[in-house]
């Protein structure tokens, strides 16, 4: 059924309205504009007229300043806490790793330099050191700001996770052809069986806990047309 020209834009109004009190993010909007709508088209089904309708549809939702509080409870979010899950995550691999006496064994400092490098040298490289800092303050920001543009910021985080998986299996490659190249020297073989292993194991934890959440955070924060 077709959208009424001369109620539609009373709701488009409403939900202008919300979105600038509630920062909300494109998929809230849509579906809170298809919410408005299908009640809308139920009203005029039911024989209401149009502001009987249009009343409807909007006391469906309730007020403005009251939807907006609540969106803005849920998008919003302490700096610290959006590091709390990355420390859980890292908390329970020592948990794990230390009982047993493995925590050091996670620590190579040359497969640490190697995905660091590749990761930070190949987005300085794209972007520069100025979008960097600009991504992490955005991504840190304590409340939502929906006009602002983190379209660089997005394909810093996902150029950022694509860097990660390159680094390790970069160290992994160069950990293999270290290996290769002295097995007459069984004491060689460890560090190159570190570089292979660790290499990897620090480009998964970079791109899937810190870059993706990364991306998830510029979301919840502001509008922007690429999808990571």
């Amino acid at each position: 059924m077709p959208k009424e020209p001369s109620v539609q834009p009373e709701l488009n109004d409403y939900l202008e309205v919300l979105q600038r009190r509630g920062h909300l993010s494109q998929a809230d909007l849509w579906e809170l504009e298809d919410h408005l709508f299908t009640a809308l088209e139920a009203g005029l089904a039911c024989g209401l007229d149009e502001e009987s309708a249009r009343a409807a549809a909007l006391n469906s939702l309730g007020p403005t300043a009251q939807l907006a509080t609540e969106y803005k409870k849920e998008h919003s979010m302490n700096p610290l806490s959006r590091l709390v899950g990355i420390a859980i995550a890292l908390g329970a691999i020592a948990l794990v790793t230390a009982p047993v006496g493995y925590l050091s064994t996670l620590f190579d400092l040359p497969s640490i330099l190697l995905v660091a490098g590749v990761v930070i040298g190949g987005l300085v490289a794209s972007f520069g050191p100025r979008a960097l800092l600009r991504t992490l303050r955005q991504a840190l920001a304590s409340s939502p700001q929906p006009d602002r543009n983190v379209e660089v910021g997005l394909r810093v985080a996902v150029h950022g996770r694509r860097l990660s998986w390159a680094g390790g299996a970069l160290g992994s490659i160069l950990g293999v052809i270290a290996m290769l190249s002295n097995l007459s020297d069984p004491s060689e073989v460890g560090p190159g069986l570190a570089l292979c292993l660790l290499s990897l194991f620090y480009g998964a934890v970079a791109a899937e806990l810190f870059f993706t959440n990364l991306s998830e955070w510029l979301q919840a924060g502001g509008e922007s047309p690429v999808a990571a």
